[in-house]
């Protein structure tokens, strides 16, 4: 067991939230049950393949083919099929929070106004995986002390219905956490809270249009550039000496540059479709990018020109490196969360005390001429 479960009392419920389905046991949704399970949280894992449920139970999970009795979903399924994964939780957990760990969040929150899981979804995005896929991938570890993008307050208010709806015995089941059915200042400081508590994250809140325009530029796009290299790389043009040799020489550039490419072509495929609105501008951008590097190459070779353009690249990533946050030190998050306006905000765990996770550190996002993202 990692230094951090042994902080938490085992079987302790963090920030209000008791049992928890996790929708689809693949690399993520397994990670973040064998996570729960190793801090001895009430965890299900839910998913309609034999192979996943059968690998849980191997290791210790319970597994169910429904979702039902929760206090939390975790929706880790495949983009493809949100949608009708977000009807069965609707129906079948009518009163639990909803979150989800998709890559692309404008579409997803769409999905969760049509499934009528508005007021009660949260939009987020871990920001870590590797290169494979399935259960038999899946680590415990794997999410431990990685960023999370949780989507900003003003796009859980969809709809408020399913908060404030009590149950055929009149009692309300909204977590205790969540201070008021249907705030979403308080829904989103319960689901930070708790991924603190559980993956000890640092969380970056933001809304759904930044966060897909940024993750077309460092995830979705680096994925449409490493299948790109790969597949020129293994084209013959003719020669098939000339393949044979690249791949005997590839070391640890093409290595880096590829590792996620040739994988799982369906996820990628869902992942490029889902975004392609944010993908298509940062693709017109770096085939502009090379195209001027072609120009520059020649002939005939314009030196200086290249010279200037690989200096800059090394200008600037010195600037990206560089921290653009002002400090805005707070132990109230929903007060925090409330004043943002619309700001992105990056939160990180403060002194753990048993069970409880203290949030001292509120940061508020800025741009590069110190004034405040809009």
């Amino acid at each position: 067991m990692s230094a951090a479960a042994e902080n938490l009392a085992p079987g302790s419920p963090v920030a209000g939230f008791g049992r928890t389905a996790v929708v689809g046991g693949g690399l993520i949704g397994g990670s973040i049950a064998r996570r729960l399970l190793e801090l001895g949280r009430d965890v299900v894992v839910v998913d309609p393949d034999v192979g996943p449920p059968a690998a849980a139970q191997q290791v210790g999970l319970a597994t169910a083919a429904a979702v039902a009795d929760v206090d939390l979903v975790v929706l880790a399924c495949p983009l493809d099929v949100m949608p009708a994964a977000m009807a069965d939780v609707a129906a079948g957990a009518p009163h639990a929070v909803v979150i989800d760990v998709g890559s692309v969040k404008g579409a997803v929150l769409a999905a969760a106004q049509a499934a009528g899981l508005g007021g009660r979804f949260v939009g987020c995005h871990p920001m870590s995986g590797t290169e494979h896929s399935g259960f038999e991938a899946s680590d415990a570890a794997l999410l431990v002390g990685a960023t999370w993008a949780v989507m900003h307050p003003d796009e859980t208010a969809i709809s408020t219905s399913s908060m404030t709806d009590e149950s055929p015995g009149g009692e309300d089941r909204a977590p205790a956490s969540v201070t008021r059915p249907g705030d979403p200042n308080a829904l989103v400081a319960a689901v930070v809270r708790w991924l603190i508590g559980t993956f000890d994250a640092t969380v970056v809140v933001v809304d759904a249009e930044r966060h897909d325009r940024a993750v077309a530029r460092v995830s979705h796009l680096p994925h449409a550039v490493a299948n790109a290299l790969l597949a020129v790389s293994a084209r013959d043009d003719g020669d098939d000496a000339d393949a044979a040799v690249a791949a005997l020489l590839a070391a640890g550039s093409f290595r880096d540059g590829t590792r996620v490419a040739g994988r799982n072509a369906e996820r990628t495929l869902n992942m490029l479709i889902e975004n392609g609105a944010a993908l298509a501008p940062a693709l017109d951008a770096v085939i502009a990018e090379l195209q001027a590097y072609r120009r520059e190459l020649g002939p005939p070779i314009q030196v200086e020109a290249l010279r200037r353009r690989l200096h800059d690249v090394v200008d600037v990533a010195a600037e990206l490196r560089t921290s653009h946050l002002a400090d805005a030190r707070s132990d109230d998050l929903g007060a925090a969360l409330a004043n943002a306006a619309g700001r992105p905000l990056v939160v990180r765990a403060g002194e753990r005390s048993g069970e409880d996770v203290d949030v001292d550190v509120v940061a508020v996002l800025e741009d590069r001429h110190g004034g405040g993202v809009a």
